[in-house]
């Protein structure tokens, strides 16, 4: 998996490297082409990367034209250029453009391909809560789309969680296609992931320059392609931009994406594909240890009101144990007389907590939540779990299974997890031998 990370970061530097207008015979021209014969109907997103280098007269100028012609761009504002162009993506927004973050990873956490996947899912919480609050105040407009140079499982999950609904990585490969992003727990993700289609010439979805050859690769690319993604030159030329859109796009029959009509290419046929990164492989064969019933009922017993939980319950269980069986029995048609633990890491992240005051949910809440996690229990214990309409912190919904196991209605409250700054938060492990080691 490290390999697979950092190839995808070397192709990152990669795709920036070649000179494409020497490539394939590529060549810029002030003569914009129709499409090819026979094109059929395809349709592109219009993205323009605001930098620092790109000034609030051009993001104003291209928008406006944009707008003229009834086309949408993104703008994928990096956070420290949006304040001082605010005026220029208020407008923007007002005319209905995507206003999104844009998140440089590779800048924050480093260059090392080996260590991203690795960084922790309070750290990207924080990073990706900052650049969206950045540039919200700046244009005065929700930010529900984030644009990120490197995308791997715990910042897609972290951007879910946090309410982003469009998730637009830099890289992707041949075979990559919009999808619903990863959730927490295995459950399915609200956000939708659109990679960046392959150009025949290698050069990917940034216009080699601000010709009318740049579009014209364009118009060829899209040819019977949904969500092609195109990021505009900054120095392309407003006249330009209108003439392709009111000329071309319409008689080739491309069409310009706006927010809905993004998120409805994983809504028609490619919702099939849901989850797609997140297939679990077979469980693995589970563990040799059995609890029985009155033996998560006196766990349960113990972690029914504490404010912090114990590093153990009942008869010695670790939480990562009292979680797993509680969700096994709780997902069954009635209470077992045993369970068998599963291998299983405590969780990997400690969630804040979302809770809601005066949110109450009803055992049925409880066992729905559990039968969905019961299938898919490996690796680690989720950080949050969906229960209901309301997601709540991993150490909250075991206090929850732990009332519905002791026959009480679920009352949820605050909690903490027995030492939170400590590797697994002190919850231990699942999946012992019938000895009791490792």
């Amino acid at each position: 998996m490290t390999a697979l990370w950092a190839a995808a970061l070397t192709q990152l530097a990669i795709a920036a490297a070649p000179d494409c207008a020497t490539l394939n015979g590529y060549t810029p021209t002030t003569e914009l082409q129709a499409g090819v014969a026979g094109q059929q109907p395809g349709s592109v997103m219009l993205e323009l990367h605001v930098t620092r280098s790109v000034s609030a007269q051009q993001v104003t100028a291209l928008t406006a034209a944009a707008h003229a012609q009834g086309a949408v761009l993104v703008l994928r504002v990096d956070p420290e250029a949006a304040d001082a162009r605010s005026s220029a993506l208020r407008e923007a927004a007002d005319d209905g453009h995507i206003i999104a973050a844009h998140l440089a990873a590779g800048q924050q956490f480093g260059s090392d391909a080996a260590a991203l996947p690795h960084v922790d899912a309070i750290r990207w919480r924080r990073s990706i809560s900052s650049a969206r609050k950045s540039v919200k105040q700046a244009a005065s407009a929700p930010v529900r789309t984030v644009s990120v140079d490197l995308l791997v499982p715990v910042s897609e999950m972290v951007l879910d969680e946090s309410g982003v609904r469009i998730i637009l990585p830099d890289t992707g490969d041949s075979q990559a296609v919009p999808r619903v992003a990863r959730a927490y727990g295995d459950q399915i993700g609200h956000a939708r992931v659109i990679p960046p289609l392959p150009y025949v010439d290698g050069c990917g979805h940034t216009m080699p320059d601000a010709s009318a050859a740049a579009w014209n690769r364009v118009t060829t690319a899209a040819d019977g392609r949904e969500g092609l993604r195109v990021v505009l030159h900054p120095q392309l030329d407003p006249e330009l931009l209108q003439r392709w859109l009111r000329d071309i796009a319409p008689s080739a029959g491309i069409t310009v994406l706006n927010y809905d009509g993004i998120k409805r290419l994983v809504d028609r046929p490619l919702l099939a594909m849901v989850n797609i990164e997140s297939v679990a492989p077979p469980p693995p064969p589970p563990s040799g240890k059995t609890v029985d019933l009155s033996t998560l009922k006196n766990a349960a017993t113990d972690l029914l009101t504490p404010t912090r939980l114990p590093r153990q319950a009942g008869e010695g269980l670790s939480l990562t144990e009292c979680f797993a069986g509680m969700v096994i029995a709780l997902a069954a048609p009635a209470l077992p007389a045993t369970v068998r633990l599963p291998p299983l890491g405590p969780p990997a992240d400690v969630a804040r907590s979302t809770l809601n005051e005066g949110w109450a949910p009803t055992k049925a809440d409880v066992h729905t939540a559990a039968a969905g996690l019961a299938s898919n229990l490996r690796g680690s214990v989720p950080a949050v779990v969906l229960v209901g309409d309301q997601t709540v912190a991993a150490r909250e919904f075991l206090v929850l299974m732990a009332q519905v196991i002791a026959g009480k209605a679920p009352a949820p409250h605050a909690v903490s997890d027995p030492d939170p700054y400590a590797r697994g938060a002190g919850w231990g492990r699942s999946g012992l031998d019938p000895n009791g080691s490792n």
